[in-house]
């Protein structure tokens, strides 16, 4: 006879919500792609010729291919063509459930974001995907499908794939960036400090990132606050610590 006993910790409410989306990257608003959160999401490639930045991390995007980020990583997916891009997006709560879902907070940040599966794991993947977006009144069957996906993936974490290495430039850019955005810098005070003019620095982000240096600053700043006033910071010391100018202008673009 075999005997087990299991002491199920409580499980703390939590919203999951799931999209499949179909559009082609002239029909996307410009910035909605680009943008950080206090959620964990699930990013499920169908097609599409794209790459995606998680933190400074560029990763390469094919069919099956799945991006996962815990709270405030900043990311977004980068459009390398016209080709119509579908995707499964989830997002869902992590918070006081942490030790449920490992795979996303017990890592580095910005690290181990992409997943890649043969064949028969997409049919697998894209088979619980396509279930998470059926109608469901029994709400027992959509936890059983929402935690078999997150079993799938975290039993497939040694399909993690490495980023890809960035070019120079961008690499030092992103650090400058990174080490000053909580200063008053601008865009043309980062191109200053790498001796190029703000038309080369725009240059190397659009053709690398699809964004703007300023795009890049403002996110980070907004990341930086969302962490600080989850932390208890007054809106005040989280816009100031975080670099924006002022607390007004802060709270609009919040």
């Amino acid at each position: 006879m075999i005997s087990n006993n299991y002491s199920f910790e409580r499980i703390e409410p939590f919203k999951m919500k799931i999209e499949y989306s179909e559009y082609t990257p002239d029909k996307i608003i410009e910035g909605l792609e680009q943008h950080i959160h206090d959620e964990c999401e699930i990013y499920v490639n169908l097609s599409g010729d794209v790459s995606f930045m998680v933190e400074d991390n560029i990763y390469s995007i094919q069919p099956g291919s799945v991006v996962i980020t815990k709270p405030y990583e900043y990311h977004h997916c980068i459009y390398n063509s016209n080709n119509p891009h579908c995707h499964f997006w989830i997002l869902f709560s992590g918070k006081g459930n942490e030790g449920l879902f490992d795979l996303f907070f017990n890592r580095e940040q910005g690290k181990g974001n992409l997943l890649n599966f043969n064949a028969k794991e997409r049919e697998e993947l894209f088979e619980i995907c396509h279930n998470l977006c059926q109608e469901e009144k029994d709400c027992s069957i959509q936890y059983a499908n929402f935690f078999r996906l997150i079993s799938f993936l975290k039993t497939k974490s040694n399909n993690l794939v490495e980023p890809i290495k960035n070019p120079e430039n961008i690499s030092a850019a992103l650090q400058y960036i990174n080490a000053h955005f909580a200063e008053k810098i601008s865009v043309s005070s980062v191109a200053k400090a790498l001796y190029v003019s703000v038309n080369t620095l725009e240059r190397w982000f659009e053709k690398s990132l699809k964004t703007t240096p300023s795009n890049y600053i403002k996110n980070k700043r907004l990341g930086c606050a969302v962490k600080l006033l989850s932390s208890g910071e007054s809106v005040t010391d989280a816009s100031l610590k975080s670099g924006f100018s002022d607390c007004s202008s802060f709270i609009t673009l919040f």
